[in-house]
């Protein structure tokens, strides 16, 4: 992948409406004439010259139409500007820092060049699948050709995290505000059904309103009025719009008249994972819509795994090594705060030096956080750019690989945290970067100890003798080690409590270690990237942290008013001993 100028998140790909003209109808004596294949080739392509004319001249009535009926002051109020700036950028980016493409992925219920896509789809089944697997989400809102609509858009917009994509025939300010109050933060500009004048209009308006501009062309010639707008993303459409046909060599021509620090997005005819991997080196992503549509919703899931997960990368693109190399919060020296359940805990955290941030979604967890509440705070913190960059993770146990991957998706996790007895098969199937909770084996070291479990609902039983831990914790590993440093980035190690007639005690020293736990926990961090849990605190991180040299730590009960309920106070001073210990 190429280094890109830095900009804003990225929003969902949209196929223009050139993309799939809309067929105009032969009538029945045209039909019926026997013609040699050279002519119907050219009545077809004669009956589809003018059609994008006529797509704009009637969106011209519409609009003309909907202003009468829907006033632009009755929604400019609610077109503000978007909290956060230029989402779709910022999102490509941040999957170019991972070494992915960026799929923005389409919801539209009809194609003009092959009619109805799916009958009744299920729109809220399909928008769990694209939050799972995609990065951005296009919307047509164009109701004749497509049978879309702003309820749909609208729709999405509740229903997801990602950038949303208002795809239409864009002519006229009115449809950005429209767009813009109905919660849209990319607009599709079609080259070719606008004038230069136009064009800069349209395209400087969707900037004040802090959206992505997303500028689509199809020709050299397109190219290059484009770039008179100084765009930061270009849809390059491989759909002939005189002729309809696909041509995929589209895009590698006309990327190389792209310069470098604009990125360059794929639409039309990307079908298969080969297309994919054909095209990767050419572009930045990929829109797709209508391979997607025709898929049986059941199937969607596992057609969108197929296609977007690390084509043309090995799937260590995602390893610790990667994530460290650009910066991203899980790097040495990570210190999670786990058990978030309000907005007010999370910038506490987050200013006291915490660099991920866990929201647990076991639902037996007096730390559970619906995965709705957890996406109203994620959004909220990172669109305040006051507060430092962080990673959000979310903590699941024994859940499916689809029901991970749909909450994370709808609330734009970085990373997975999995508490269970997930098989290797499942771990491969969560889209995001795996941290791997393991239950450290040992024996009990004092009358009345406990093992810290992996969860509060399933403890761990007690080691028969200590000689075994070191055997057992590397048995443990063992059973991962084919998804270690891939798709799981960090194992995370629950150290054991005391407890004395009923009564924690904070561990000062790790003295109180039997030597095979300590031996086996050296061990474990000097070879794997680590992050130790387990009733730490701002008195016992800093040892912990001394002796094991961990990648990062993670606390919840021991900064805390009470479960789910922050200490300000706690926070800063475990933050502080924890940069403290690793200095030294």
């Amino acid at each position: 992948m190429k280094t890109k100028r830095k900009q804003a998140p990225v929003s969902k790909e949209s196929k223009p409406p050139d993309q799939e003209l809309p067929e105009q109808k032969i009538n029945s004596q045209e039909k019926a004439e026997e013609k040699i294949p050279d002519q119907k080739k050219r009545d077809q392509e004669l009956s589809q010259q003018g059609i994008l004319d006529q797509i704009v001249a009637h969106k011209k009535n519409e609009i003309a139409a909907r202003k009468k009926t829907v006033p632009l002051e009755t929604f400019l109020q609610n077109a503000q500007a978007c909290s956060v700036q230029n989402q779709l950028v910022s999102v490509i980016e941040s999957c170019q820092s991972s070494q992915l493409p960026c799929f923005i992925l389409e919801l539209k219920p009809h194609s003009p060049s092959e009619g109805v896509l799916q009958k009744a789809p299920d729109s809220n089944a399909i928008i769990l699948a694209y939050n799972a697997y995609g990065h951005a989400i296009s919307v047509l809102t164009d109701a004749k050709y497509f049978g879309g609509s702003l309820d749909l858009l609208k729709n999405v917009v509740h229903q997801t995290a990602h950038p949303v994509l208002c795809k239409d025939f864009i002519i006229d300010p009115y449809q950005i505000y429209e767009a813009r109050a109905a919660g849209a933060q990319v607009i599709l500009l079609i080259v070719k059904a606008l004038d230069d004048v136009a064009l800069k209009e349209l395209t400087t308006l969707c900037r004040t309103l802090g959206m992505t501009p997303l500028i689509e062309v199809q020709t050299e010639a397109e190219v290059k009025r484009a770039l008179e707008v100084n765009p930061q993303v270009l849809l390059i459409n491989n759909r002939n719009l005189q002729t309809l046909a696909i041509d995929l060599s589209t895009t590698r021509r006309l990327s190389a008249l792209i310069p470098e620090g604009i990125y360059k997005l794929s639409a039309s005819g990307i079908k298969t994972r080969e297309d994919i991997e054909s095209l990767l080196p050419f572009c930045d992503g990929f829109l797709m819509g209508s391979t997607l549509m025709k898929t049986p919703v059941e199937q969607l899931p596992e057609t969108l795994q197929h296609l977007t997960q690390s084509p043309g990368l090995p799937p260590s693109a995602l390893s610790l090594a990667s994530h460290q190399q650009n910066n991203l919060p899980l790097t040495d020296k990570t210190i999670k705060i786990c058990g978030i359940t309000n907005e007010a805990d999370a910038k506490n955290a987050l200013q006291a030096g915490a660099t991920l941030l866990g929201f647990i979604f076991v639902p037996s967890s007096p730390r559970y956080v619906s995965p709705e509440k957890a996406r109203e705070i994620i959004q909220a913190l990172k669109s305040n750019e006051t507060l430092p960059n962080f990673g959000a993770v979310g903590v699941f146990q024994d859940d499916t690989a689809d029901a991970v991957n749909q909450i994370a998706g709808l609330c734009a996790l970085d990373f997975v945290q999995l508490h269970g007895k997930e098989s290797l098969e499942t771990i491969a199937a969560v889209k995001l970067p795996v941290i791997k909770a393991l239950a450290l084996p040992m024996h009990e070291f004092d009358p009345l100890s406990e093992i810290t479990p992996v969860s509060e609902t399933a403890p761990v039983p007690k080691m028969l003798h200590e000689s075994e831990s070191t055997h057992l914790l590397d048995s443990l590993i063992a059973d991962y080690l084919p998804a270690i440093n891939t798709k799981i980035i960090a194992l995370l190690i629950d150290l054991p409590k005391t407890q004395q007639t009923g009564q924690t005690h904070p561990r000062k020293t790790v003295s109180n270690f039997p030597e095979p736990v300590q031996m086996a926990v050296n061990l474990v961090c000097r070879d794997y990237p680590v992050i130790l849990a387990g009733n730490l605190t701002p008195e016992s991180v800093s040892p912990v942290i001394r002796q094991f040299r961990p990648l990062g730590i993670d606390v919840a009960s021991g900064v805390e008013f009470s479960p789910g309920i922050k200490d300000p106070a706690k926070l800063q001073l475990f933050c502080d001993a924890a940069r403290k210990a690793w200095v030294f």
